[in-house]
Parts: C-alpha cells; structure tokens; sequence
C-alpha cells in the first residue's frame, strides 16, 4: 500500500461516510414527515449538514477500525492456521450478532428492533463478501463477514445505547457504507484480497 493509494483510500472512504449521513438525514427527515411543511430552508441545512458531519466522523472511526482488522488479521494469519482462524472468527461472529441482539432487547421495547437491526447488518455483510468472493475468492468469504458485522457491531455500539431510531440510522448506515467501501476497494488498491490466501502459482514444467 503506497501513500498515494492510502491517500485515495482516506478520502473516498471520508466522501462514502459524508454521503452515507447524508442519506441518513434524508431519510429520518422524510421519516419525519408531519415537520416537514414546518421546515425552513435554513433548517434543512442545519440538519443535513450536521448530519453530513456526523457521517464524517464514522467515516474516521470506520478507518481506524479497518487499519486495526488489518494489523490483527496480518499478525494472526502468522502464528495460525487459516482454517483455525476462520473457525474463530466465525464464533466471534456469532458473538457479535448476540451482543447485538441484547443490546437492542435492552434498550428497545420492540421486537421488531430487536430482530431487524442485526439482520439487517448480517444480511448486508453477506452481500458484500458476495461481491468479494466474486472479486477476488472463496478465502475472503470469512475475513469479510467477520470485519463486516463484528467492525460495525463494535464501532457502533455508542450510537445503539438508548435505542433510539436516530442515533442508530446515523451510526449504522455511515458504518456500513465505509466499511463496505474499504473492504471491497482494498482488491483494486493492493491487488490481494484481505484475509485470504494467495493463489498458488502454477506449476513449472520442471516442477511436475
């Protein structure tokens, strides 16, 4: 990873993160609708801006969170095998949609919040190491889910304290997006999929 592609990365993933606020906004001020008509043009800007500013912010906490994946997934991979690697990383898994789980039963009366939230996360990271696997292969299955739910389980869990709607569609979507974004654009960037094994180099002649 140059500078260069560190500094493209940076900030395309600070860009997702001000958009994905700002869909955030859109949405929850849409969602709003009765306040709607009483809304001044000014008060729109105020609210998408902040919302965009927050967006920013998560972006920051998504890459400080993907850098610490990459650290702790390149550390790892040295002293473990792949697949004891994936078995752990598939419990930690599992151990993050509970945590999300007893969060939101805690701090929502809902069951409807209780069952969508972390369906929601564990169904869109599945799609992202879709487009993953498709990118790269089957190996980054795993690695991808893994940063997806449990990256985004943990760098929201401020914003899912008190269970309100807002706070948490403002820290979620932002989350996602960027993480999503790094996951996926680091192929294009390093040329090797995170958390998966280089493909073998086909045999020479004089080795078979």
């Amino acid at each position: 990873m140059t500078l260069r592609k560190w500094f493209y990365l940076f900030t395309t993933t600070l860009i997702v993160g001000g958009l994905g606020g700002l869909l955030a906004g859109v949405m929850l001020l849409v969602a709003d609708q009765p306040n709607l008509p009483g809304m001044s043009r000014y008060d729109w800007w105020i609210n998408l801006r902040d919302f965009f500013l927050a967006g920013l912010l998560f972006s920051i906490v998504s890459q400080a969170g993907f850098f610490a994946y990459m650290m702790l997934n390149f550390i790892v991979r040295g002293v473990l095998r792949s697949s004891t690697w994936n078995l752990i990383q598939m419990f930690v898994i599992a151990i993050a949609i509970i945590y999300l789980e007893m969060v939101m039963f805690s701090e929502t009366s809902s069951f409807v919040h209780y069952i969508i939230l972390p369906l929601a996360i564990f169904l869109f990271s599945w799609l992202v190491a879709y487009f993953k696997v498709k990118m790269t292969n089957g190996n980054a299955l795993i690695p991808t889910i893994f940063f997806m739910v449990v990256a985004t389980t943990f760098e929201a869990a401020p914003s899912l304290r008190g269970g309100a709607i807002e706070s948490i569609v403002v820290g979620i979507l932002p989350l996602l997006l960027c993480n999503a974004w790094q996951m996926l654009k680091l192929t294009d960037l390093v040329g090797s999929p995170a958390g998966s094994e280089a493909p073998q180099k086909a045999a020479t002649p004089a080795q078979k």
